[in-house]
């Protein structure tokens, strides 16, 4: 894994744990397409893909992260084609 990656991936964690610190607010992040939340009472992230309305649920920081990390950088790559 590139280092750039991993910092952008520890980016995300951080974000992530933001949100696990204020879990009894309503927070909404929303960036690229994507809008994520946490849900505190199923004590779940849940990602949005704001054209389609596709849910995704995450229970866990990393797999959470390294999700949406992929797919900003899918959409990244799909933009640049």
């Amino acid at each position: 894994m590139s280092v750039e990656k991993i910092q952008e991936i520890n980016k995300l964690k951080a974000l992530l744990k933001n949100l696990l610190q204020y879990r009894e607010c309503d927070i909404t992040h929303n960036f690229n397409g994507l809008s994520l939340t946490y849900c505190n009472h199923f004590k779940t992230f849940i990602v949005k893909h704001i054209s389609s309305g596709e849910i995704e649920k995450y229970h866990d920081i990393d797999s959470c992260s390294l999700a949406i990390y992929e797919k900003l950088n899918n959409e990244v790559n799909e933009a640049a084609e």
